[in-house]
């Protein structure tokens, strides 16, 4: 999979992520993982966010290529 990121999108996500070495977790916003504050709503599969993390996870452990050469990653 590769996920092209606009130049708007690109700007925005700057100033949310830590550092340029930051890890970046693509997860469902769903309440099916530990990432999500979401729960007990009919939005399974619908809803997506990035979380940026100084270290690996080893639950989000599938690269995801992408434009911006950021450490991209997703879980099964």
């Amino acid at each position: 999979m590769k996920l092209n990121i606009k130049d708007a999108a690109q700007k925005y996500l700057q100033d949310k992520m830590p550092s340029k070495d930051s890890y970046v977790f693509l997860a469902l916003d769903d309440g099916s993982n530990k990432f999500s504050e979401l729960g007990g709503t009919c939005a399974i599969g619908n809803k997506f966010q990035f979380v940026f993390s100084t270290q690996e996870d080893t639950d989000y452990n599938e690269d995801i290529e992408n434009n911006l050469d950021l450490k991209l990653t997703t879980s099964k």
